[in-house]
């Protein structure tokens, strides 16, 4: 009996979990939206152009959406991509930590799928506004560049 009482309550986590992350998919998460009013306007502009070319960011700059210390014409693409956004979700808290596997359907880490950088950024960025850092289930066959995308690894 207790083995199945184990059981449902793992399961219960796991579409708890699965269902969450569905529900905020459903609406863009806006790196943009400084303000929080769930678009990406000309307000927020101006307070990204306020921190433009800072260099001296240790992750607590806004605007510096790729975390390499420094708000530039990199980050001012990521903005733009941004901008006029509505409908965007709002994250009340970040996880400290979250498993990570980019693997997608017909992908199966036991028979050396290769990941491509690009899918690996897609798939972390629909996590990066819930989470700090990632822990990944390997670091060959693509899975080496999860360090290259914003998120601890």
């Amino acid at each position: 009996m207790r083995i199945k009482y184990f059981a449902m309550t793992w399961m219960s986590v796991l579409i708890f979990t699965l269902f969450s992350f569905s529900a905020f998919a459903s609406q863009p998460f806006c790196e943009g939206d400084f303000n929080d009013d769930k678009d990406v306007d000309g307000v927020d502009h101006g307070i990204f152009a306020a921190g433009f070319n800072q260099t001296d960011c240790n992750g607590d700059c806004q605007g510096d959406f790729d975390k390499d210390g420094t708000v530039d014409p990199d980050d001012l693409k990521i903005f733009s991509a941004d901008f006029g956004q509505t409908g965007c979700a709002t994250i009340a808290y970040k996880t400290y930590g979250l498993n990570f596997s980019p693997y997608m359907d017909g992908q199966d880490p036991n028979l050396g799928s290769l990941i491509s950088q690009d899918q690996i950024r897609q798939r972390m960025q629909i996590i990066a506004p819930y989470t700090q850092w990632i822990r990944s289930f390997g670091s060959t066959h693509g899975l080496e560049y999860t360090e290259k995308n914003g998120i601890k690894a």
